[in-house]
């Protein structure tokens, strides 16, 4: 089809301007005179465009606290060499809200002065309110994981919870036992500095010891989903929990075992949040303790292991390895093979999210003699 005319290709433009729901402006900036299209009219719902010539006019449709505010904007805009592309809220007669997008022209005089604005405005408020729908989900489900990770240590905290109890009360008993042999010594004024001299060594032993399981504790239970990434020694995190687990493998007589490589030592540092780390590492470790307990031989083995870029953690046990159907399914959120009321089918899953929330990856070798869960970590 060919176009007869000019005139004929504007009414075509024109249509299909109002199609796209665009509005085409102009301010010319030194007479402060606003003139727009049918499109306008149709996206700020203007009856009487006679009420709409100036750029506070226009200002009107904001909302009374940002009225000032985008009016010294679009005066910094015009002085400035910077591109006019802004997204605003507009308040309709009807009491509604819209949100629209605004992109402008300058057009500059001889002597280089802006006099004229040529833009457009269009209706952007269906994709605004997706977006803000799609954070208000990412919240949500922010919300939902950070309770699930809190509840998740909860239940590892109620299994451990007897073995730790067993963990404190050792030494404490001897900081009491060895208070009242002080105590006993003073007051039959029996003064043996030696002996009191080792039996105060042996008190501060116990605290230190004491005060180190409390630590590793807090360092696991805090909630941490807000926490800043920070600069973590690998084995400061193997020894908190190692101090969380080793009673629990103790009392049922499983041998907990750690390797780490020998050129390592506590500068050897992983930006994490520590607690979702030791989080991961209980989760595993709970998994292969309920794995040996019912086998003749029972061994958890973690080990340490640097590589160029990274570090690799790995969790094996005595047990023969994950049958190949529960392979593809055992990471998926509360899948488990474990009896009601043992697991929650939430331990891999939320492990896997937080490794990979840390830029690193978490995997099952299947290759391996034994079961194996590796875990690499960016140094």
């Amino acid at each position: 089809m060919r176009l007869e005319s000019a005139e004929e290709l504007l009414s075509i433009y024109s249509e299909s301007l109002q199609l796209a729901k665009i509005g085409v402006w102009s301010w010319d900036v030194q007479k402060n005179a606003l003139a727009f299209d049918v499109g306008i009219l149709d996206l700020y719902e203007i009856s009487d465009c006679t009420k709409m010539h100036t750029i506070e006019d226009w200002a009107q449709y904001l909302a009374v606290e940002k009225r000032k505010s985008t009016l010294e904007a679009v005066h910094r805009a015009v002085s400035s060499e910077f591109l006019i592309d802004h997204q605003l809220e507009i308040h309709l007669p009807s009491g509604q809200s819209r949100f629209v997008r605004i992109k402008a022209k300058k057009i500059k005089n001889k002597k280089n002065e802006v006099i004229q604005l040529l833009g457009v405005n269009w209706d952007i408020t269906t994709e605004v309110l997706r977006l803000q729908e799609k954070k208000a989900l990412v919240n949500k489900i922010n919300s939902m994981q950070s309770l699930l990770l809190q509840q998740s240590k909860l239940a590892v905290l109620g299994q451990v919870t007897a073995g730790i109890a067993h963990e404190v009360n050792n030494p404490l008993s001897i900081i009491v036992g060895k208070a009242n042999l002080i105590e006993q010594t003073l007051l039959n004024q029996q003064l043996d500095h030696k002996k009191i001299n080792a039996d105060l060594a042996s008190i501060q032993k116990n605290a230190d010891r004491i005060a180190k399981i409390i630590r590793s504790l807090n360092s696991f239970s805090r909630n941490s989903i807000h926490d800043p990434f920070q600069r973590v020694s690998v084995l400061k995190i193997i020894d908190d929990v190692f101090e969380i687990m080793k009673e629990k493998f103790k009392s049922n007589f499983i041998d907990f075992i750690i390797i780490t490589d020998e050129n390592m030592n506590y500068e050897n540092k992983i930006e994490v949040r520590e607690s979702e780390i030791l989080q991961v590492l209980v989760n595993l470790l709970t998994n292969s303790y309920d794995a040996v307990q019912v086998l003749d031989t029972k061994w958890v083995k973690l080990s340490i292991t640097e590589k160029v870029a990274s570090y690799q953690i790995s969790i094996m046990d005595s047990g023969f390895g994950v049958p190949a159907e529960v392979i593809p399914h055992m990471m998926e959120p509360f899948y488990t093979t474990k009896k009601l009321g043992i697991g929650t089918g939430l331990g891999l899953s939320l492990s896997l999210q937080i490794i990979k929330s840390h830029g690193g990856n978490l995997q099952y070798n299947s290759l391996a003699a034994n079961t194996e869960f590796i875990i690499s970590l960016k140094k």
